[in-house]
């Protein structure tokens, strides 16, 4: 197993991130910003676990971040759900490792894992709501008016009469 020593380990950061300088960059920012919202070793001290807000939508769900390190960098496997993460080198991966790198990180308990998946963002609760009437597609159907309860009474004499109702 791998053991991250946050003291020693910016060099091998660094070297994973290889020649691009930008997700390093912006990772920084990210993490400045306070958005990695949860960050901690999962059950082995060689995967971390990690969520950053989304920057473009931060009322949503948080990218998922997970890191397997390895002695050999080559091995490291790093994975983000956000569009880029796939090639294990976004800035919401790099904010984690800079996050680990900056603060003691502790072990995530199975709780705290399921916490971060379940909730949501309290700001989206406080959204403007609309009420059932607004939402609903179906038109009310329109009450009669009052001329025709007014002639209620001459219609149904006239309809008894054999009368013709053209008059309406």
């Amino acid at each position: 197993t791998y053991h991250f020593n946050r003291k020693k380990n910016l060099g091998d950061i660094i070297n994973y991130l290889g020649e691009s300088t930008r997700p390093f960059v912006e990772g920084e920012a990210l993490f400045n910003a306070g958005h990695i919202t949860k960050c901690g070793f999962a059950d082995t001290n060689n995967i971390i676990l990690g969520w950053c807000l989304q920057t473009s939508a931060l009322n949503r769900e948080p990218h998922a971040i997970r890191i397997q390190l390895h002695p050999n960098l080559k091995k490291w496997m790093c994975h983000c759900s956000c569009k880029a993460g796939a090639g294990g080198k976004c800035k919401h991966i790099m904010g984690v490792l800079i996050f680990v790198y900056n603060n003691e990180v502790e072990y995530l308990s199975c709780t705290d894992v399921q916490q971060v998946w379940g909730k949501r963002k309290l700001d989206i609760y406080n959204e403007p709501t609309q009420t059932f009437e607004e939402l609903c597609h179906v038109q009310e159907k329109p009450r009669c008016c009052s001329q025709v309860h007014e002639h209620v009474p001459n219609i149904l004499r006239d309809l008894m009469e054999g009368n013709s109702l053209l008059y309406l």
